[in-house]
């Protein structure tokens, strides 16, 4: 079987790894990793096993109540044979492989469409007025926003030197300044030629989306991979993260102006985006290729003998304690010691004191 997903779980994957040079979800380039981005490394990736050991079980037996010999979640995926992998090494950091993961890029971008309306009016009235346009989405998920932060977007993109198309659930305060709707064909207002700048809340097709079409991006995540993907986004060069709970409208103008008139951003996405339409071309067939190719011939031949051990032969779990018992029996040994010469000492004095 396959496994088709956006993040790389270097444990049930069994992909090995040195939190040394690949520190976890590290929003930075560094050719070595600091010592707590090591540590915190090392327990990300472990804590999935460790919750596996206490939760599979009991999962299995609500799912497969009739077959107890189904093996947990975490070993059940070390079985795939081709891990087709919504992901790439220009939008995510460059990272060792095995030869059964397969990256495929964005499954959701593509050559733009014509616009329909009410879009279509607006880009074209936009451009024979010299205004560039903006665009705004949170997804499906956040299109009513809390009051504060709906009159905070109001009071930037008023003020914007572009006109915006905004996806929430509100009624325009300026229709011919900021377009609103509960629905935009996304990837086909980015691949119109007159947007500047994407503000979105980070989600992984948005960005891919983003990337396709060389538009920068003003990243406002929320919650879950958004933080992580923005911070990508930052540390490549293709926009901004900004916090959009604590920066104020006047800083979110500010970011937004920078971000559309940055030139270096716009060569920096520009060039990932041609790099990313040259490798990946058309990543539906590519994941319809290799789901095709192992129902036909298996994918054995790509498995390394890592993903047929157990979980606890992986990550060492066994060397761990090892190396945990011998640590606590030296710093046993020493206390012991110490205390021993300390007793020792205080023993001589007293003697010491009463010949005297």
């Amino acid at each position: 079987f396959a496994i088709l997903s956006a993040i790389q779980n270097h444990v049930t994957g069994r992909i090995p790894f040195n939190p040394v040079s690949e520190a976890y979800k590290s929003p930075y380039f560094r050719t070595q990793a600091s010592l707590y981005e090591q540590v915190v490394t090392v327990i990300q990736l472990m804590s999935p096993h460790f919750k596996h050991i206490f939760n599979d079980r009991g999962y299995n037996k609500i799912l497969f109540p009739s077959d107890p010999d189904v093996p947990p979640s975490n070993e059940l995926m070390s079985l795939a044979e081709v891990y087709i992998m919504e992901s790439d090494p220009i939008f995510d950091y460059p990272q060792p492989q095995l030869p059964n993961i397969k990256f495929i890029g964005g499954l959701s971008v593509g050559p733009s469409k014509e616009l329909q309306e009410p879009f279509k009016s607006f880009v074209e009235r936009s451009e024979k007025a010299g205004v560039g346009v903006a665009i705004l989405s949170f997804g499906s998920l956040f299109m009513n926003l809390p009051k504060q932060l709906e009159e905070k977007l109001i009071s930037a993109l008023s003020r914007l030197q572009l006109n915006t198309i905004w996806r929430a659930n509100l009624t325009s305060p300026d229709p011919n300044k900021i377009l609103t709707s509960t629905w935009l064909p996304v990837n086909d207002l980015l691949g119109n030629k007159n947007v500047k700048v994407f503000m979105t809340h980070s989600g992984l097709h948005s960005l891919y989306e983003a990337l396709y079409h060389a538009v920068p991006v003003v990243c406002l995540p929320i919650f879950f991979d958004q933080q992580p993907n923005a911070e990508r986004m930052e540390a490549k060069g293709y926009g901004r993260n900004v916090d959009l709970l604590k920066t104020s409208a006047n800083e979110l103008l500010k970011a937004i102006e920078d971000v559309a008139s940055n030139n270096k951003i716009k060569s920096t996405i520009s060039t990932a985006s041609e790099i990313y339409r040259e490798l990946y071309t058309n990543p539906r067939q590519e994941a319809a290729f290799w789901l095709d190719h192992v129902m036909r011939y298996g994918g054995s031949y790509m498995r390394y003998s890592g993903q047929k051990i157990p979980m606890y032969l992986f990550i060492m779990d066994y060397v761990l304690v090892f190396l945990a018992g011998v640590v606590f029996a030296l710093v046993l040994f020493l206390v012991v010691f110490i205390l021993k010469r300390a007793l020792s000492l205080c023993l001589r004095r007293d003697k010491h004191f009463k010949k005297d």
